[in-house]
This record gives structure tokens, sequence and C-alpha cells, in this order.
């Protein structure tokens, strides 16, 4: 049959040749089309499949976000936490695992005194419940709050907060800008595990602005948040000192960035008062007006600030110390002040250093303290008649 085959090949592909061919190359290109559509079919294949990962892994992370949003979040720093003999805590902490990331010796100093690590709540999610504060230290600013604020963190029935300063109730927030509840609930200790404890320990916080700073919108929200009891301790000083106190230390924070304001004890009476006010107040509002955030000045007008606290609260909520008191008869007026929070004795030694000090050694002309001196006699006389007691803050 061999020749029989190849001469119908033969004729066949003389007959058809151009056919075949053409068949040959139609199959070629249609091979190569297959395979350009198959391989653009695995291209779009692969991009939707990295768009769907792309898109569940979105969804993801807007659930994880949503959960966790209304997790209280832990304050940047235990710097300002400041107890004697306790560990330097130089840290972050994270409210997801707060007993480990908590510093270790800080751990066991607290568990030493009180008997239990104050932050580490165990029951529930949310770590469990926390304290609220049963007083508060509402300045003022440049009086020796923050040397009160480590005094009291002496004794030993009154739990530390995380630091001091978390301005929550301030429009803006504090020094650590806590605009969150969550977050500044986070600032305050877990009752102790047994129920016979809780009744033993209290805690506090301290924002030296409160008391000249909260509007009395703020005061009732924090009245609606607060316990039933709450009490709150007041430092005051010469409105005066503290005003050019507040002042210098605006004064030196702005001179270290090389800017802020300038300060001559050779200044004129008018360049200096219009310093200490805040020059564009001075002129365009006349002094304080109704803000007591015009300028330092205005932050001693303690009637002023008293007025708006005592639309909320009572008086018999609130106890003034005098700063001197404090510096010279420190043991005295500490146990005074735990008589007004119920709380029992302690020995304390005299102040001899009081913290944030001004290291600025600037001093006042002194017609400019004149000037003030009569600004204030007013404010001071009803602020005065008000708690009863003269300070004697108009004696020259």
């Amino acid at each position: 049959f061999s020749p029989f085959v190849l001469q119908l090949s033969s004729g066949i592909n003389a007959e058809y040749g151009d056919h075949f061919k053409l068949m040959h190359l139609n199959g070629i290109i249609v091979s190569y089309e297959m395979r350009r559509a198959t391989t653009r079919f695995k291209s779009k294949l692969k991009l939707t499949f990295c768009a769907c990962g792309l898109f569940v892994l979105l969804v993801l992370s807007h659930f994880i976000f949503s959960v966790s949003k209304d997790l209280p979040i832990v304050p940047p720093s235990l710097e300002n936490l400041v107890l004697k003999e306790m560990p330097t805590v130089n840290t972050f902490v994270h409210v997801r695992n707060p007993h480990k990331d908590i510093p270790s010796k800080y751990s066991n100093y607290l568990s030493q005194k009180f008997n239990y690590d104050p932050f580490w709540c165990s029951n529930s999610t949310s770590n469990g419940p926390r304290m609220k504060p049963s007083f508060m230290v509402l300045g003022v600013a440049k009086s020796a709050t923050t040397s009160l604020h480590n005094l009291l963190l002496k004794h030993p029935s009154i739990l530390p907060p995380l630091v001091k300063e978390p301005g929550y109730w301030l429009d803006g927030g504090g020094i650590f800008r806590y605009t969150d509840i969550g977050e500044y609930e986070y600032v305050f200790p877990c009752f102790p595990p047994n129920e016979s404890d809780k009744s033993k320990f209290v805690t506090f916080e301290s924002t030296a602005f409160y008391f000249t700073g909260l509007k009395v919108q703020n005061i009732a929200r924090l009245k609606e948040w607060s316990p039933p009891t709450i009490k709150f301790v007041v430092l005051v000083r010469d409105p005066i000192d503290r005003a050019f106190s507040q002042f210098k230390m605006f004064l030196y924070n702005n001179m270290k960035n090389g800017n802020g304001p300038s300060w001559s004890e050779e200044m004129t009476v008018e360049s200096q008062v219009a310093s200490l006010f805040n020059v564009t107040v001075y002129n365009k509002v006349g002094f304080c007006g109704v803000s007591l955030a015009a300028g330092e000045v205005c932050h001693s007008l303690y009637d002023v600030a008293y007025k708006n606290w005592l639309q909320v609260f009572t008086k018999e909520r609130f106890l003034f110390v005098h700063d001197r008191d404090l510096i010279k008869n420190t043991e005295s007026t500490l146990n005074n002040i735990f008589k007004f929070l119920s709380l029992p004795p302690q020995q304390y030694e005299t102040l001899t250093q009081v913290k944030n000090e001004n290291p600025l050694p600037y001093e006042m002309h002194p017609l400019t303290k004149e000037f003030l001196r009569e600004f204030y006699k007013r404010h001071n006389t009803e602020f005065f008649k008000m708690i009863g007691k003269d300070l004697g803050w108009n004696e020259n």
C-alpha cells in the first residue's frame, strides 16, 4: 500500500496544499489567541483575587478599629507619678495588657504598699471596674500644687492616679490631652479585689487649671460623672505672686524655644503691665473681661472662679489652703486636709523645696506691683467674704 498512499498524499497536497497551509496558519493564530485569552483571564483572575483580599482586609480593619476605638487608651507616660522611694518609671503603658506593660518594679512597689496591684483589673474584657476620685485638687496653678500632689501620694489610704494633670474637664484637655472619657477613666486605679478593702482606699486627681479654667457647663458635667460626695481642695496664693510666677513660667518655656514676650526690670510700668495682662487683651478687652483665659493675671481672680463653682456645688465641698501654710507648716496643713477628707492623720516632714519653682531671677517693678495690688483689691475682698477668712493679700 505504500505507493498508493504516497500517490494519494502527493495528489492531495497538490490540489489542497494551499488550503491546508491556511488551515495550519489559522490553527496557529487560534492557538496564539487562545493562549493570549488564557493569559488575560489568569491576570484578571489574579487581580480579582487581590481586590477581594484587599476588600476583606479593609472590612477586617474597619471591624477591629470599631471594636478597639471605644477601649480606653492608656496615658502616654507615668513620669508625673512621683512616690517616695518609688522606682523610676519611664515607659509607655498599653491598655490591652496593663499587668504586663506597667513596669514590674512599679507594680511590685504598689503591690507591697497596697497588698494588690491597683492597675491590674482582672474581671471583664474592659479591664474591670475602676474607682472614681473621692476628691480633686483644683489648683490653682503655681501655688505648690505639684508638691501637694506628691505629698498626698504618701498617705497609705490614697491610691495613686497614673498621671498628674489629666485635664479632661478642661476644653482641649490638660498636659496629656485627655478628650475621651474612656481614656480619662483609665487614669484611676481598680477597686481592691476584696470587698472588705473597698472602703479603706480613695483616689484623686490634680489639675492646676480646673479652679480658674472650667466653664460652668463643664463643672456641671463633672458633677454628673463624679461620686455624689466628691470634695475639692484648692491651693491659693497671693494673686500677684501667683500671676508673676505663671508669667515667668510662660516666659521661660518660650525663651527655650527662642521666642515669647520680653521682660526687663527696666521696662516702664505700662510695658510690664501690658506684658502681664497679655497686651492684646489689655488693649482691646479692658483687662480680663469675662474670660479667665485672657492672661496670667486673670487666673488669680479667685472670686470670679469660685462663683462659677458655687453655681453647681455647695461651699461645704471646698477646702481652701494657703500655699505658705503648706510650705511652712506642712504636717499640720496636710492633716487638716486629711480631716476634711475623713482620712487618718499622718506624719510628714516640712517641705524644704517646692516643686517646679521658676529659675528666672526677674523681679517686678514696685509700681507695677502697686498697680496690680489695686487691681486685685476688690476681687480679694469679695473672695475673703466668700471663704470667711482674710488672707491678708490687700496689705502692702
